[in-house]
């Protein structure tokens, strides 16, 4: 779950530079893309600790979780409050670094240089939220302009734009995933869980130091839907490669095989996220593909297919 947020004059600057070009997105909502540019600074901004609860179907996880910003980085504690005990923290992120799923978002200066980023691909609407963990909202829902990604309603607090409730929804308006707060305190304490055994430490990817696999060849996608943009660099040889555009997010793997396998393409689903995999034979050369995003899988079945060597 994205959590973001936008000072109040800053929202008011990027309401004023989107007017000057309105014409050029001449449906948008522009106080709705506003709302959208203040949920994408959320992160950096405001410190917060609660409970959260994610639904999918009739499974439901109940999860605590800290952020604090202190002196120009953020750290943040997510722990799971049933089951295997489970806690992830990250810890010495900087405040000035913007990955590009947010700079996506942050759509004032985009629509100002007579581009409409992220609403060439979803409609925005903005409206009357409901009471969320004691807080006031705004409701602001989500529709895709095609069928490679799937619609939101979020819930942001009327206050600082915090994402408090966020519902994945298909081309049915079906609700896949929630995720929300039922509780929450703005603070910059952290009083976490300690008690978990196991504890993993999310890294910035900056800080990463083992390459990842490479495979035998450089490659390509010859389809990627319009919008999605790489989240990192990698090289041609990269076995992995991950893309966004600024709400959903998929990645590809790839792997070379000894020998044809001949099984038919498996889809494995989860609340929003999705797998697919499938066997391929490129130019004689035998590969393994998979793609795991919060898209449709008619998404994921193109990307995967599309790949091809690099002369």
């Amino acid at each position: 779950m994205n959590t973001r947020i936008i000072t109040i004059t800053a929202l008011f600057l990027a309401l004023a530079a989107g007017r000057l070009q309105a014409a050029q997105c001449s449906d948008a909502d522009i106080e709705a893309l506003g709302w959208l540019d203040k949920m994408s600074r959320s992160l950096h901004e405001v410190s917060y600790h609660g409970t959260l609860t994610l639904q999918r179907g009739d499974e439901e996880q109940v999860m605590h979780v800290s952020h604090r910003v202190a002196d120009g980085v953020s750290e943040q504690n997510l722990a799971r409050l049933h089951g295997q005990k489970i806690r992830v923290t990250r810890s010495g992120h900087p405040q000035d670094c913007v990955h590009p799923g947010h700079e996506l978002l942050r759509i004032g200066d985009t629509i100002s240089s007579d581009n409409c980023g992220i609403a060439n691909y979803y409609s925005f609407q903005l409206g009357d939220g409901e009471r969320i963990a004691d807080r006031d909202t705004v409701q602001l829902a989500i529709s895709p302009r095609d069928g490679y990604r799937y619609g939101y309603r979020v819930y942001l607090d009327r206050e600082n734009g915090l994402l408090l409730k966020s519902e994945t929804l298909d081309k049915q308006a079906s609700v896949l995933e929630t995720v929300q707060f039922s509780s929450l305190s703005y603070s910059s304490d952290m009083p976490g869980v300690t008690d978990t055994p196991r504890v993993l430490q999310a890294r910035h990817p900056a800080a990463e130091t083992k390459p990842r696999k490479p495979v035998q060849r450089e490659w390509t996608l010859r389809f990627i839907p319009a919008g999605f943009m790489p989240t990192e660099s990698a090289s041609a040889r990269s076995g992995r490669r991950s893309y966004t555009d600024g709400l959903a997010v998929f990645s590809i793997f790839l792997e070379h095989l000894d020998r044809p396998v001949d099984l038919p393409p498996g889809v494995y689903r989860k609340g929003v996220t999705t797998g697919y995999h499938t066997n391929l034979v490129i130019e004689q050369q035998p590969v393994r593909v998979t793609a795991v995003g919060e898209v449709p899988v008619e998404t994921l079945r193109q990307v995967a297919v599309s790949i091809q060597w690099v002369d």
